[in-house]
């Protein structure tokens, strides 16, 4: 399987880099350094969409949201514009356990002998299990059908079908991706997870998804309804993930 590996990266963390390229020697994984957009530089009224955001999330996008946004999309362009099968896309604060080459290896091989699954993504971090099944078993790890896509991104294995979408999608920022990712996957019934993770998060904040120099992101222009947003939010996702459990008992998709 041609697998490339990315690791995004910001010009300002050379520490960063430096660890994980030691983790990725260690485990003779080879990666593409992405350098990452710098959230406090970018012009957010040309880039972004705020009133999207603030209808969605309750508050304004934060200008670190919308640089891991476009960091995340800049890797997918440069997986795009190579002729490998799947991505990996990782942040640099991400921490590999030592099964992680053999179950990626092993996940790639499951995707391609099961295209009529239709996977976009595989979130190799995942903490949440709730909305999920498990399709396949590994020796270190569980495939699972994630009815609800799991939140974070530091570590996403793609294939080309799902980088596409992704990549075909013009309009200006409207989420954080994160967020954005778990809407995509979840109404469109095309992502998968892992149990037990394949990667954890670096304790810290991401340098990447920094929010705000000041504020944090909850508190910045904030709607006096954000409570209701964000519980309106998280009961839309349930519904979906419900109605995705459903979909799957009753059709039960055939896989190898």
């Amino acid at each position: 399987m041609k697998i490339k590996h990315y690791v995004i990266n910001l010009d300002r963390s050379p520490e960063r880099l430096s660890n994980i390229s030691a983790q990725c020697k260690k485990y003779n994984i080879d990666f593409v350094r992405i350098s990452a957009f710098d959230g406090s530089t970018l012009d957010l009224e040309k880039l972004a969409d705020d009133t999207a955001c603030r209808y969605e999330m309750g508050r304004s996008i934060q200008p670190g949201e919308v640089g891991c946004f476009l960091s995340h999309k800049k890797a997918l362009d440069a997986f795009l514009s190579s002729e490998d099968e799947f991505a990996v896309i990782l942040e640099d604060d991400a921490i590999l356990s030592k099964n992680f080459s053999k179950s990626v290896s092993d996940i790639c091989s499951f995707i391609d002998q099961n295209q009529q699954l239709n996977v976009f993504a595989v979130n190799l971090g995942a903490s949440d299990y709730k909305y999920s099944t498990p399709i396949k078993e590994y020796d270190h790890t569980t495939l699972l059908r994630a009815h609800r896509f799991p939140m974070l991104a530091t570590g996403i294995l793609w294939t080309r079908h799902g980088a596409t979408i992704i990549s075909r999608d013009g309009n200006k920022v409207r989420y954080p991706y994160d967020n954005y990712l778990r809407m995509l996957l979840t109404k469109g019934h095309m992502g998968l997870s892992v149990k037990h993770s394949l990667i954890t998060a670096a304790e810290g904040k991401s340098d990447i998804n920094l929010r705000s120099n000041t504020l944090g992101r909850s508190k910045q222009n904030r709607n006096i309804f954000y409570f209701i947003i964000k519980q309106k939010r998280v009961l839309r996702d349930k519904i979906l993930a419900i109605f995705s459990i459903l979909k799957w008992n009753l059709n039960k998709p055939k896989y190898k």
